[in-house]
């Protein structure tokens, strides 16, 4: 009996050491992930604030308060994806223009292209935008600005006159 004692004295020693390794184990991992958790944190803010600081020397050299011959390639590489954002965005909104439906005052539906109701036959009259239709160049990115216009509205730079 006391050989049958040691043994079952000897097999909780062991899942007893089994059972403080797993928690010691655990614990580190749980530091671990903690500790990942905040760096990733920290990282995340770093970016948001790469990210003000890149955006303020990008505004900065744009007014040309900034020379930088590093900057100015990396915002030149800008102006031309603005260029093509802007151009993009301008298309997606001469679609949505062309296919824009307008409401008739007895309630039926119109498209941009109706001259007349088609429920009631009265004549429609859709609204414009005011412009004088004169424009000037952007010396930054040679998009048409209307003259009216302080800035640019495909790179934010002032239009100088």
């Amino acid at each position: 009996m006391s050989d049958l004692q040691h043994k079952l004295g000897d097999s909780l020693t062991k899942i007893k050491g089994g059972i403080n390794q797993g928690k010691q184990k655990l614990q580190a991992v749980q530091e671990s992930s903690e500790l990942r958790k905040k760096v990733n944190e920290s990282l995340s803010k770093k970016a948001e604030i790469l990210l003000k600081i890149g955006q303020e020397a990008h505004f900065l050299f744009r007014q040309g308060e900034l020379e930088n011959t590093e900057i100015q390639k990396l915002s030149e590489s800008l102006i031309e994806i603005d260029r093509v954002l802007f151009e993009t965005v301008k298309k997606i909104e001469d679609l949505n223009q062309n296919t824009q439906t307008f409401v008739c005052e007895c309630g039926a539906h119109l498209s941009s292209h109706d001259k007349f109701c088609g429920s009631c036959g009265r004549k429609i009259i859709l609204p414009t935008i005011e412009s004088s239709g004169e424009t000037t160049t952007c010396d930054t990115c040679e998009n048409l600005v209307p003259i009216e216009d302080s800035y640019c509205g495909c790179c934010g730079t002032k239009v100088q006159r």
